[in-house]
């Protein structure tokens, strides 16, 4: 009986070290199963620019995943691999203004699970958005009441338009409802300066330990873009127009900055269509003197090519660098791809 038990407890440490010499590199089902060290910051995006944007700061110092890389961010729901990653990351960061109609619930789950969320937009001063929603549609719907959404772990940037912020997500409704601001700020070099600046410090709060490198690539990179600045203002001094048709109002801020006018087709989301009115309004503004029909890759293209059959307008490709990213492009390049159109269209001469 002695032996019996011997052999059988002599068995059982053989299993044992098998067992674990099979399962010893196997993570448990909750560990984060990326690449990267320990060592290195998780963050976790929305969309293109905020991801090209992170890349450069954080370096060599961390990972950056984008869950909305090649989809359209007005038509972007999070699926539940995509929440996986949002809530292992340690930080996440969304471009604000009701951007991602997903943003605020988001939010607060994040807050549950412990991982801050930066606000790209929280520093900025914001186009209001309401009476250009109203005017290019059809519908009789009313404004939503947008409500404060602050959490305690979120990175509390104290912005006026971020107590606006609403999670409304009413899909089958045709006028796809943005927040009360325009969100599409990256378009505007000198408006994403700023972004860069603070999504570097909001980092550097989150990491300490590597903030000087996130202050001098941000920096690096700001610099990048007071040349692109420069660039956008010498091209689009001189002009013989002085607006632009375009698929949808993206291009509020750049617009602004330089010194034109882009009469939208569609509203502040490529999920909006445009009403009959607005169709009148821009035959109208197109027989008043525009310089070309500004079309993106998608639905509402279709709208711009009817009307540029009508007025005999010109159409020039443009990209709101949203999720449309060539291979081999970047912000930077695409940008200046955007300022040779606005250039041609606008017909200026340097």
């Amino acid at each position: 009986m002695k032996h019996i038990l011997i052999a059988a407890i002599i068995a059982l440490l053989i299993l044992g070290g098998w067992y674990t010499l099979i399962h010893k590199d196997t993570p448990d089902a909750h560990t984060h199963t990326s690449t990267h060290s320990d060592a290195e910051l998780r963050v976790v995006t929305s969309f293109y620019p905020l991801q090209f944007a992170l890349e450069r700061i954080i370096g060599t110092q961390g990972v950056v995943t984008n869950i909305g890389a090649g989809k359209d961010p007005h038509d972007f729901t999070p699926s539940t691999q995509d929440m996986l990653q949002l809530q292992q990351a340690d930080v996440v960061v969304l471009q604000g203004a009701d951007f991602e109609p997903w943003g605020v619930s988001v939010m607060h789950r994040l807050a549950e699970d412990g991982v801050p969320t930066i606000i790209a937009t929280a520093d900025l001063t914001l186009h209001e958005a309401a009476h250009h929603d109203e005017e290019h549609h059809d519908d009789d719907a009313q404004d939503d009441p947008h409500e404060a959404v602050h959490t305690d772990t979120a990175v509390d940037e104290h912005d006026d338009h971020h107590d606006h912020e609403a999670a409304h997500t009413d899909t089958n409704h045709h006028h796809h409802a943005h927040g009360m601001y325009d969100p599409h700020t990256w378009l505007d070099p000198v408006l994403f300066g700023h972004t860069v600046e603070h999504l570097a410090e909001a980092l550097a709060a989150q990491d300490p330990n590597n903030a000087t490198t996130y202050r001098t690539n941000a920096a690096a990179l700001q610099a990048e873009l007071a040349v692109l600045d420069t660039e956008y203002q010498t091209a689009l001094t001189h002009c013989a127009y002085d607006a632009v048709i375009a698929s949808h109002n993206a291009f509020g801020y750049v617009s602004e900055r330089y010194g034109f006018v882009v009469h939208p087709i569609a509203g502040l989301s490529t999920q909006d269509t445009p009403s009959v009115t607005v169709l009148a309004a821009l035959r109208a503004e197109a027989a008043e003197g525009i310089g070309a029909i500004l079309l993106e890759e998608n639905s509402i293209s279709a709208y711009g090519e009817t009307l540029a059959r009508e007025t005999g307008l010109a159409t020039l490709g443009i990209n709101p660098i949203a999720y449309v990213i060539p291979e081999g492009d970047t912000y930077l390049t695409l940008m200046r791809q955007n300022l040779q159109t606005f250039a041609t269209a606008l017909a200026c001469h340097e």
